[in-house]
């Protein structure tokens, strides 16, 4: 069981995610925005677009983080620090995409005899809702 949960990077796909799951589980979302951090305890976590919801939900930033967690989700969304995938070979860069890192992230945890979790999996592992259609 999954008793402590975090997000680090409670950007726009991190306050989503975390607004998902703290409808059934606390979930503690980690920014360094103090000002968000702010808003996100004062106002909750509000999703609008194909999901309409505000949740109550516990934001910190990194220094008031306290123990350890079962489950500590980092999100990094964008390229600008990580554009270049590899090499050719005749030396010449080859520029990332995000096919590309996730599936050197796919790569990185079946080294380690582990497959990913499927959408519906990683939905019951953090305690989402069935995506209804």
């Amino acid at each position: 069981m999954l008793n402590r949960i975090a997000i680090m990077g409670a950007g726009s796909l991190g306050t989503i995610l975390g607004a998902f799951i703290a409808q059934n589980r606390q979930v503690d979302l980690i920014d360094a925005n103090k000002a968000h951090v702010d808003a996100l305890n004062a106002n909750g976590a509000k999703v609008i677009g194909g999901a309409e919801l505000t949740v109550p939900v516990h934001a910190l930033t990194p220094d008031e983080m306290e123990g350890t967690y079962d489950l500590f989700i980092y999100i990094r969304v964008g390229l600008e620090d990580n554009v270049v995938y590899g090499y050719d070979k005749n030396g010449e860069k080859t520029m990332a995409t995000n096919q590309m890192l996730v599936a050197r992230a796919v790569e990185a945890v079946r080294t380690f005899g582990k497959e990913p979790a499927t959408p519906a999996e990683a939905r019951e592992i953090l305690g989402i809702k069935p995506l209804v259609r």
